[in-house]
């Protein structure tokens, strides 16, 4: 991986020196290459795709961007703009643990269509808010509030706020929460909830507010 953080060239005024500087490159660069580029079954773990031929065309098929930090300007990392046409939308997954302590930034930088992974079990002190159509994966692993609710944006262990949500194979332990439900749908549509368990929740395991909500294999208990 060479990307490094980039603002260790800020002394660098013009951006076409900069971006001459190998280490501003992401994990991959095409540099330069014009003309049409082919990228096929291929994951970058913690970076990015950098073209700096404003001519060229990248293809993708198959690619994935795998993240597994909490630095935020790595977690913000895709592609390094310098006007070339990309065709295909890479598989952008974020992988989330107690241990890498990375929840907020990657809430801070996730999209539509992204995909967040849970490798361990997480202790929430404030609600994990939803609001990118985005597939959240639990892996089984268990969500634990620890915080009470202060207003109607911190009133569940998981509050969805987007169209297309999809909150699969996880369990919400409500026990160390106070007045808070286990999941809280707003105003939001085409949601999924498959593989979910909600069991000790001060209030409802599951409350949908103005919204719609697809429930497959959802366990409630307490």
């Amino acid at each position: 991986n060479t990307l490094t953080n980039q603002s260790e060239y800020d002394g660098i005024a013009n951006m076409q020196d900069r971006s001459d500087e190998p280490p501003w490159c992401g994990s991959l660069s095409y540099h330069p290459a014009g003309g049409v580029q082919t990228l096929t079954n291929v994951t970058i773990e913690n970076g990015g795709i950098s073209d700096h031929a404003p001519s060229a065309t990248l293809n993708l098929t198959g690619v994935n961007l795998s993240y597994s930090t909490n630095v935020d300007w790595i977690n913000g990392y895709r592609f390094a703009d310098h006007g070339y046409t990309v065709n295909g939308t890479p598989n952008i997954t974020y992988h989330v643990s107690s241990a890498l302590n990375n929840l907020d930034s990657v809430l801070a930088n996730v999209q539509n269509g992204d995909n967040i992974v849970l490798d361990s079990n997480l202790d929430l002190t404030k609600q994990l808010t939803l609001d990118k159509a985005v597939t959240l994966n639990g892996k089984n692993h268990t969500i634990k509030p620890t915080f009470a609710k202060t207003n109607n944006s911190n009133i569940a262990a998981i509050g969805i706020q987007a169209n297309g949500v999809t909150v699969e194979k996880v369990k919400i332990n409500g026990v160390d929460g106070t007045d808070l439900h286990g999941i809280n749908v707003y105003n939001s549509e085409n949601v999924l909830l498959d593989g979910v368990t909600l069991k000790n929740n001060d209030h409802s395991g599951l409350n949908v507010d103005g919204s719609q909500v697809t429930v497959n294999d959802i366990t409630t208990d307490g």
